[in-house]
């Protein structure tokens, strides 16, 4: 199983999104034209970083959506700026997270909306921390 493959599966697994999407395999566009009747998404966080996944986050969004630039590659990439006016795009970048991300995600975890065991691979004593990094 691909390094993707593995990661969907336990995207699926912990519920972190209700659909998934292997790229690599599937035609990502025709699924959200069949899931927005053809409107394309609201939201796209982009979370690779890279030029791809930028374009591919512009193509799939709806006139007017969010697009929120989160993941960083290294490198300068290019994508369509147009796309940004032609859509009247609402166009952001993110770095890090606040305190609203943290106790959103610990209420997630309370909730039992995600199910976070798949990400246990050992468990170590706190007085061994150093060994786990």
């Amino acid at each position: 199983m691909s390094a993707d493959r593995e990661r969907l599966k336990l995207a699926e697994e912990i519920g972190a999104c209700d659909y998934t999407v292997d790229v690599q395999r599937e035609d990502m566009k025709k699924l959200v034209n069949d899931l927005t009747g053809g409107y394309g998404v609201d939201v796209v966080l982009e979370c690779s970083g890279s030029q791809s996944g930028t374009c591919s986050g512009l193509d799939l969004i709806k006139k007017r959506g969010y697009f929120c630039q989160i993941g960083l590659g290294g490198k300068e990439i290019q994508f369509p700026i147009e796309t940004i006016c032609y859509k009247e795009l609402h166009f952001s970048g993110s770095m890090g997270s606040r305190r609203h991300s943290w106790t959103t995600a610990i209420k997630l975890i309370e909730d039992q909306k995600v199910n976070l065991k798949p990400l246990v691979t050992k468990k170590l004593p706190l007085t061994q921390w150093k060994k786990s990094v």
